[in-house]
């Protein structure tokens, strides 16, 4: 196996441990944080954490207060309610089901950018891959039917949804800036 690839797999393996025990962290700690203070203190750490590591690097870069600006507002939108709406849905429902509907960020970029760019048309495989992800979503959803009959579990649910559209709306809205979050 070529060293790229062997390190592609590695990157895919550690992505999906960290994004996948992201719910369950989030589950844990909302039994013992508010919300939202506790999704502060995660990014106040894991940013001084980057910025670190990115000084020591070199790397460190000083942006225009436009660029800075652009971030902030994206940074709102998918850190503080993507994160945070998450957090505290969780206190409602469980992290697997949050996972799941989290998983049609994908989703939620694609309409979205549709409605926005009218233009811009998914690929084949695009929408292929995005119904065999519904599929599994509906499938998932099928054993919690009887959790809809709980109004705190149904704010839970809506308070994820709306945080998939704030972090695929401050996605497009930074791409349309001609800006990565990179």
């Amino acid at each position: 196996m070529k060293k790229d690839l062997l390190l592609a797999y590695l990157a895919l393996g550690a992505i999906c441990i960290i994004w996948g025990t992201t719910y369950l962290a989030l589950r844990l700690a909302v039994a013992e944080f508010p919300p939202f203070l506790f999704v502060a203190i995660r990014q106040v750490i894991a940013g001084s954490m980057l910025f670190l590591i990115l000084w020591v690097a070199g790397k460190v870069k000083f942006q225009s207060l436009t660029y800075v600006w652009h971030q902030a507002v994206a940074g709102f939108f998918m850190i503080s309610l993507g994160n945070g709406l998450v957090a505290w849905a969780e206190v409602y429902i469980p992290s697997g089901v949050a996972a799941v509907i989290c998983s049609l960020m994908p989703v939620a970029v694609i309409v979205i950018n549709m409605s926005i760019s009218k233009g811009e048309k998914p690929s084949v495989p695009i929408i292929v891959g995005t119904l065999v992800g519904l599929l599994g979503i509906m499938l998932t959803f099928s054993e919690h039917l009887a959790d809809f009959g709980n109004p705190a579990y149904i704010a839970g649910i809506v308070l994820t949804f709306v945080a998939v559209l704030s972090w695929a709306g401050a996605s497009i809205w930074l791409k349309k800036q001609g800006e990565s979050t990179n």
